[in-house]
């Protein structure tokens, strides 16, 4: 008997094993970070551009793996099916941002989804009332689950109100996780600040960092997700982001603890935006399912953030309703998470429908007249 090769056709192209293996989920979350730490923050000054790198260095030194890797896993590990999954975001006060910014409900709502999808958790976000309309927008924006319709829960302003709450939700839900989306946490000396280093008293915000503290005492799974080190979570990394980024995070009243958070959680996912890195974890939870439909479309980003802006939400940026958030244009935030569904769809058998492609970000009107030739 005589062997025959068989030259395949176009047709008939050779194919590998159609299901992913550890090595190749690794290299899937390697480039998921990857891709949310873009360093594509506007240098207009607005807001500090340049320390992308120096606070996912700090975070993924801590770690020793890929940030969007170690979450998702640990969330398969921890959430139960019809256990509940807390997730709170909302930042920003007046006067700059009287109803907060787009960044955090809607990576919130998309993430959430993700999870009441794939883990079949139940869904409860964790807000203050001057972001609530934006969170509801964000969440009424998406398509959950059947019979999974997520609850919405509103802590007050004050250090008393938050250790009330924390205690309440944890006993209430009995969470199997809590996740934190660009939610500030307070400095060495109790106060708030933004990325740019304004200064907020305590008792203007919600104090949500109760809820990390208690859940990180009671064994409770907690992911931070942030970009600029003031956001719960990043607590556990000050000393590598200080030393990573010599004279930054300044307070500009003085204080002398700076912009850092002292708050940690178990896991942080530090971004360009956090919006990516809520994103990023959702392609994650994608890529390990192999059901990249829980990933949102570029079309449905850019109803999210039209509907947050019609809440009241504004551009963390600059203040304004334009179509942005962190003062990026809404086409490269659908062009990331496009690239973000199709690196999940590598591990699935099946090709994902990656929907509508955005516009070009840098389109170049056409010549009619004239050919062009590139060498």
């Amino acid at each position: 008997m005589t062997n025959q090769s068989v030259t395949p056709t176009l047709d008939e192209a050779p194919t590998a094993a159609p299901v992913a293996d550890e090595r190749h989920l690794a290299a899937v979350m390697e480039s998921l970070d990857r891709l949310m730490t873009i360093e594509i923050r506007p240098a207009d000054g607005k807001l500090p551009a340049g320390i992308v790198s120096g606070l996912y260095g700090a975070c993924r030194d801590y770690f020793g793996e890929p940030l969007t890797g170690l979450a998702e896993r640990r969330l398969r590990a921890s959430v139960a099916t019809n256990s509940t999954v807390l997730i709170a975001t909302g930042a920003g006060i007046g006067p700059w941002l009287p109803e907060g910014e787009t960044d955090g409900p809607m990576g919130a709502a998309v993430l959430g989804r993700a999870i009441a999808s794939t883990l079949k958790a139940k869904i409860v976000f964790v807000t203050e009332a001057r972001h609530e309309p934006a969170v509801r927008a964000a969440i009424d924006a998406l398509t959950y689950p059947q019979g999974a319709p997520p609850e919405i829960e509103l802590v007050e302003a004050g250090e008393k109100e938050g250790r009330q709450a924390a205690q309440r939700l944890i006993t209430l839900y009995r969470p199997t996780a809590v996740i934190f989306i660009e939610r500030d946490g307070p400095g060495t000396q109790g106060r708030f600040h933004g990325v740019r280093g304004d200064c907020r008293s305590a008792n203007d915000v919600a104090q949500l960092h109760h809820l990390a503290n208690l859940a990180n005492r009671s064994s409770v799974l907690t992911i931070g997700i942030g970009d600029g080190g003031n956001e719960i979570g990043f607590g556990a990394h000050r000393r590598r982001i200080a030393s990573r980024l010599p004279g930054d995070g300044t307070c500009r009243s003085g204080c002398d603890s700076g912009i850092y958070t002292v708050t940690k959680t178990q896991v942080t996912i530090s971004a360009s935006v956090s919006n990516w890195g809520a994103y990023a974890l959702t392609a994650g939870l994608a890529a390990s399912s192999g059901d990249t439909d829980v990933c949102h479309t570029p079309e449905d980003e850019d109803t999210l953030l039209r509907a947050c802006i019609a809440a009241g939400a504004r551009d963390g940026a600059t203040g304004s309703t334009a179509l942005q958030t962190d003062g990026i244009p809404l086409e490269t935030h659908q062009h990331v998470i496009a690239l973000m569904k199709t690196i999940a769809a590598t591990t699935s058998p099946r090709t994902a429908s990656i929907g509508r492609q955005p516009p070009p970000v840098f389109a170049t009107p056409a010549a009619p007249h004239r050919s062009r030739f590139v060498s």
